[in-house]
């Protein structure tokens, strides 16, 4: 037997709000981890708000206000403890320890942290500050170039590193950069 679960106007309004909330809130995360709770964070609330619903009156369940509010805060609260635990956890296998290395070699380049003595990372920053020289990136890092190009790869499929490379019309030779996506 079927049962059709509905929803009261003002819970209907909410789960409007809390739509759209958390698809800006997912375009505006800081990390990948977020953006991808976020963007399923508005199914869970619908989910167990039904659910609620259902608990509370098995035969002809309504989606109260009360149902949704207590859903969010549920929702919120599981998405803030799996994000702590990425945080805390987030090295647990190579290539993420490496993507990390990599991101934090690059960052510290840019604002001056770590400074590569090369010349083609002299050329590339005096074209834009934000542009790191793959090479020295690479050495700085002090990871294999095998290591070095699959934590690149990685940060690059999700948006957290970009490259290109720079034709310097003074000696003709290519200089491959890297830089911060959010830079």
């Amino acid at each position: 037997m079927a049962i059709t679960v509905l929803e009261s106007a003002d819970a209907d309004t909410k789960l409007t709000e809390l739509m759209n909330q958390f698809c800006d809130e997912s375009r505006t995360a800081d990390t990948t981890e977020a953006r991808a709770l976020l963007k399923r964070s508005y199914e869970k609330v619908i989910r167990i708000a039904g659910v609620l619903a259902v608990w509370d009156c098995p035969t002809s369940p309504v989606i109260s206000l009360e149902h949704v509010v207590w859903a969010e805060k549920l929702v919120r609260s599981s998405d803030q403890t799996l994000l702590e635990f990425a945080a805390n956890n987030i090295h647990d296998n190579d290539e993420l320890a490496n993507a990390a290395k990599v991101i934090g070699v690059v960052g510290k380049i840019i604002t001056g942290a770590i400074s590569p003595k090369t010349k083609a990372h002299y050329v590339i920053t005096r074209i834009n500050s934000n542009w790191v020289a793959r090479g020295a990136a690479l050495a700085a890092s002090k990871l294999t170039k095998f290591q070095f190009d699959n934590a690149v790869a990685h940060l690059m499929a999700v948006g957290s590193l970009g490259e290109g490379v720079y034709a310097n019309p003074t000696t003709v030779k290519k200089i491959a950069y890297l830089f911060l996506d959010d830079a």
